[in-house]
């Protein structure tokens, strides 16, 4: 080891004899809660549940011969991940961490199963991703093709997905299709909110700050059960809507509150001065509010609004109320075969590893792009 990361830490875990004492401790507490779930993992659990119901956990109970969309969806993506990835891991660092988190995420799993189909899929996510990350390498799509990009790849992972009986998907899946509809969707919605509150004319600035203050005072629950019963009474008798379209609108309406408030409290960040300098170049209020104000209004709230999108996906698991089967729900299903009634362990460790990933994709990725924007001190 060298000097340095010595000296790194000296100054950082014994700078002082009782600070000394404090880290010898928690590293022993660290190292031996480890090494139990360790050997718990490798010697005691046992992971065949896993592998018996990953296909239910992950797609919901999609048929045989509708399995193609969900490795259709998945494909597409893993390569606009892969595409839109380029642009945020710039540093060799974090591009040689990113792919090990993934490498690791995709294939550890199905040779710890020993399960050729995932292993199967997960070679064929990489590839995608591979491809989407060698494309992406060579042309460098900008913002706007990316975020179009993104909008066209979710339309035609719903078109997909949608075809079929809306409450057979389900699992991982369906809360990462939410997530994308509801992120997606609730953002220009957010927006327009956002500029209708900050607003001049009264009648536009009341309706706005009215909608956005109901949203906030209820609960999502009760968001999900108005999309769902009250929804279908005030369209035709005739017109049906799929549970799934039902569960994303409310999401969406709910949310997009949210991002309404984080993108006022970015416009309110924004000095006058900006307004100013922009009128004395003649620029139009249009102009100056899409090239000047809200680039800098999202890019000091981008934070806020990643972990929007975070508890968009953790709060997936409330759309069992209507009907449908996600990830959480899925693993409860599982748990409710009384053959796996007694691996109540080994399922809710798989599910926190998939929420943890996820989760630490995003904040990284959030401060990634935070950083390459300017935005961080």
């Amino acid at each position: 080891m060298s000097t340095k990361a010595l000296e790194v830490i000296r100054n950082n875990l014994f700078p002082s004899w009782l600070d000394g004492l404090l880290s010898v401790a928690i590293i022993s507490v660290v190292a031996a809660l480890f090494y139990a779930f360790a050997h718990w993992a490798m010697v005691q659990a046992d992971w065949s549940v896993i592998g018996n119901s990953l296909r239910f956990m992950m797609a919901g109970a999609l048929n045989i011969t509708e399995l193609w969309r969900a490795w259709m969806a998945s494909t597409l993506f893993f390569f606009l991940l892969g595409l839109s990835l380029v642009r945020i891991a710039q540093s060799r660092t974090n591009r040689a961490l990113l792919w090990v988190v993934v490498l690791l995420g995709l294939t550890v799993p199905g040779l710890w199963l020993i399960d050729f189909p995932f292993v199967a899929l997960s070679t064929a996510l990489l590839l995608a991703m591979a491809c989407g990350w060698w494309l992406g390498a060579r042309f460098l799509f900008g913002s706007a093709w990316l975020s179009l990009g993104w909008l066209a790849g979710t339309v035609i992972m719903w078109n997909v997905l949608v075809p079929s009986d809306g409450r057979a998907i389900g699992g991982l899946l369906l809360g990462v299709l939410i997530t994308l509809v509801a992120a997606i969707a609730s953002f220009p919605l957010g927006v327009l909110l956002a500029l209708g509150r900050t607003s001049r004319l009264p009648g536009v600035r009341m309706t706005c700050a009215g909608y956005i203050e109901l949203i906030r005072s209820l609960p999502l629950i009760s968001i999900l059960y108005w999309a769902w019963m009250v929804v279908p009474l005030i369209l035709p008798g005739d017109l049906r809507i799929n549970d799934l379209v039902r569960g994303a609108v409310g999401f969406t309406l709910f949310y997009a509150a949210y991002v309404a408030e984080y993108i006022r409290g970015g416009l309110q960040g924004v000095s006058e001065g900006q307004w100013n300098a922009a009128r004395s170049l003649g620029l139009r209020k249009f102009h100056t509010l899409y090239y000047i104000i809200l680039p800098q209004a999202i890019r000091s709230v981008l934070p806020g609004l990643v972990g929007n999108v975070l508890d968009i996906f953790n709060n997936v698991p409330l759309l069992f109320i209507i009907g449908l089967t996600e990830f959480v729900r899925a693993g409860q299903v599982v748990l409710s075969n009384p053959q796996h009634s007694n691996q109540l362990y080994e399922v809710y460790v798989f599910m926190f590893a998939v929420y943890l990933l996820i989760a630490t994709v995003l904040s990284w990725s959030s401060r990634v792009v935070e950083r390459n924007m300017g935005a961080s001190n």
